[in-house]
């Protein structure tokens, strides 16, 4: 989860810093006649942009003359990225699937995940076929140690063994 949760990052990394290279039209022929960064050049850029100057200035020899950006709207390509991820890891389709109880402080099973009224600090949540596998006495120890944990202000605790 942890490497899909870096492959996201450097991807949307690369977006951002993909829209940042993109300059418009002025900027290109700007750069084109003047040498380094100036003023005059700056100047330049913000006419053109008004329609006052390089109206009919054509940008043939331009590389990104007339194309769109290579992958599109980086958003759509970064929403594809991950629905194939998600695609290719069935342990993720699986865990949404499974149905999930919810385990007191006793080792009972009481109902449903998520139905809890206190929301600081939740009960155990386990998929009933692990809940159901385990003996009460493990259910009890697992659901205090989260109660416990919980009150310290750690949202994630593991099953104890």
């Amino acid at each position: 989860m942890d490497s899909l949760r870096e492959y996201i990052k450097q991807t949307i990394q690369e977006i951002i810093t993909e829209k940042k290279k993109k300059r418009d039209r002025c900027l290109r022929i700007a750069d084109r006649k003047f040498d380094k960064p100036s003023a005059y050049k700056s100047s330049a850029a913000v006419r053109c942009r008004q329609g006052k100057i390089w109206k009919g200035v054509k940008e043939a020899d331009d590389p990104q003359a007339g194309k769109a950006a290579p992958y599109g709207s980086g958003y759509s390509k970064l929403r594809d990225i991950i629905q194939e991820l998600i695609r290719q890891d069935e342990s993720l389709n699986k865990w949404f699937k499974d149905k999930w109880v919810r385990i007191n402080t006793q080792g009972d099973i009481t109902g449903d995940c998520g139905t809890m009224k206190n929301k600081k600090v939740p009960s155990r949540c386990l998929p009933e076929k692990k809940a159901k596998s385990m003996t009460k006495a493990k259910r009890k120890s697992s659901a205090q140690k989260k109660k416990r944990e919980g009150r310290k202000g750690k949202q994630f605790v593991k099953n104890p063994k």
